[in-house]
């Protein structure tokens, strides 16, 4: 898995490729807690639940079950926080069900260990990588990331494939905005 750090980078990068404009900040953390909490699987490992369980890591929590749930309960939160007509409520659970699926990919786009993710689950129990995966499998557990070279290598792997070519694209979309303002003021 993509450390959580990577995980919410890249769902808020998205809502700022997906140009939704300045939105407050409690908008940003519902994003970010959205790509990140999949990962809540991980308190599995605490109670001795085994990773190729349903409920262990990468299986029900990274489905496509739970990322609809997750974004019909963020759907409502995200219209009070925005003041949305009730209009804007399929957008909504449109983008917090991208954001939040958008974990799994990444997740599936990891080498290194596991199982792949049970997008499926809890209908089926097979779980899947995508056939390009350039991101290792980060340790588990807090600071580890950074505190051993496996961890540091890591890090550096997710900013090459996931932060850098998400800020690029965040790049260009902005400048393409701007450039579209500019012709129509001319």
């Amino acid at each position: 898995m993509p450390t959580t750090l990577t995980h919410t980078f890249f769902g808020v990068a998205l809502g700022g490729v997906l140009q939704i404009g300045r939105r407050p900040f409690s908008f940003w953390l519902l994003t970010g807690l959205c790509a990140a909490l999949p990962d809540v699987d991980c308190l599995a490992f605490a109670f001795g639940v085994p990773y190729e369980h349903m409920l262990g890591h990468r299986g029900l929590t990274h489905s496509l079950a739970f990322v609809a749930v997750v974004a019909a309960v963020a759907m409502p939160i995200g219209r009070h926080i925005l003041r949305a007509p009730a209009k804007a409520l399929p957008w909504l659970g449109g983008y917090f069900f991208v954001v939040t699926a958008l974990h799994g990919v990444l997740d599936a786009m990891t080498y290194g260990g596991g199982l792949g993710v049970a997008f499926f689950a809890p209908f089926s129990s097979a779980r899947y990588y995508l056939p390009w995966r350039p991101l290792p499998v980060p340790p588990i557990g807090p600071g580890a990331i950074l505190r051993t070279p496996y961890g540091r290598a890591v890090f550096l792997a997710e900013f090459a494939f996931v932060w850098v070519p998400m800020a690029l694209l965040l790049l260009a979309v902005r400048l393409a905005g701007r450039n579209r303002q500019a012709a129509r003021r001319r």
